[in-house]
């Protein structure tokens, strides 16, 4: 008998991440059993005649009832967050909204928070990439500048004496500043591509643990682990994709509005434009035409990716490890974001 494993993969994936379908009933079905449960212990310690009993299983029956208020709650957050259209009704009229991430043609479709999330750092990461080709090819054509030797042989009248130098149009050490700035920038971009693990596994995240912890908060035992879970769930699939909609939208637009194109033509042009320029002025030139416009594009783009790596990644992890800490610690146990991030690590 052949299994179709997509159409299995599918259902998996919409029972993972359907709250409305899967996860809605059974967690009803357990406050259902537990409310019942603790009915049959107010009846026997009714009989018995223990108040104490009587009074703690009343206060739970009002926890329970608060727990499905809170699944009411949550489900309506979740509607609103889906039903909203976050590319162009929020972040498209507030001109944040880089063309990659909209039109037919975007990186990824779909207009809720996690979809414009992945698409804002997944172009973030291309231009990363393209700047990263782009310094690579400028040392690269740099060290291969040609160099001018001077020698004279008779030196003091002795025959086969003499002295050589050689000049080179290059700046001394420019190959090896542009590899120790090579390496900054790919171990800065690691955490970018950390980042892109954590927004495309946002929606899984958040339906799994909001509903799990749901479910885990009707429990007594398990009441306080319920209520960590919902703030981790909160965190992770909607603190962070919202700042990240915000900080990284912002970048790829100003990155867009420097005019700099370091992809087919465009690289190539800017590489020659500016290897081109810095042989003139190495060599003795002045006035080379064009200069300041590509090198203050230049600065302007970098200074945008330097942000985008080192700066908003911290602001970010840290907001959302602040909001995990204190919400987590109100509603139940308190956990670290931060802790938990470089644990999987």
């Amino acid at each position: 008998m052949m299994i179709d494993y997509f159409v299995l993969a599918t259902s998996v994936s919409s029972f993972l991440t359907s709250p409305y379908n899967y996860w809605a009933p059974f967690a009803f079905a357990s406050a259902a059993a537990v409310i019942a449960l603790l009915a049959i212990i107010m009846m026997f310690s009714s009989f018995t005649g223990r108040e104490r009993m009587r009074v703690w299983a009343k206060v739970k029956i009002y926890d329970v009832i608060f727990s499905i208020m809170l699944i009411f709650v949550f489900f309506v957050i979740i509607a609103l967050f889906t039903s909203i259209n976050f590319k162009t009704q929020v972040f498209g009229p507030l001109n944040l909204t880089p063309s990659d991430c909209s039109g037919p043609s975007a990186v990824v479709s779909g207009g809720d928070i996690m979809s414009l999330a992945v698409c804002d750092m997944y172009t973030f990461n291309q231009n990363v990439i393209n700047l990263n080709t782009a310094i690579f090819l400028i040392g690269l054509r740099m060290s291969f500048a040609p160099q001018i030797g001077i020698g004279y042989t008779n030196f003091f009248g002795i025959q086969g004496v003499g002295v050589d130098t050689k000049i080179s149009p290059s700046a001394p050490g420019f190959e090896t500043f542009t590899g120790y700035l090579l390496d900054a920038l790919y171990t800065a971009f690691v955490i970018s591509q950390l980042q892109l693990i954590i927004l495309a596994a946002a929606l899984l995240m958040f339906s799994v643990l909001m509903l799990i912890g749901i479910v885990a908060r009707i429990f007594v035992i398990t009441r306080s682990f319920g209520g960590s879970l919902i703030a981790l769930a909160i965190g992770t699939g909607i603190i962070y994709p919202l700042l990240v909609c915000i900080t990284y939208g912002y970048i790829n637009v100003g990155m867009a509005k420097t005019g700099l194109s370091l992809t087919g033509a465009g690289a190539i042009a800017f590489i020659g434009g500016i290897t081109g320029a810095l042989f003139t002025l190495l060599l003795g030139g002045l006035g080379v035409p064009g200069l300041s416009s590509l090198l203050a594009q230049f600065l302007q783009f970098a200074g945008y990716a330097g942000m985008g790596l080192v700066l908003v990644p911290l602001l970010n992890l840290l907001i959302v490890d602040v909001f995990v800490i204190d919400f987590s610690s109100a509603v139940g146990e308190r956990m670290d974001f931060m802790s938990l991030l470089a644990n999987m690590i």
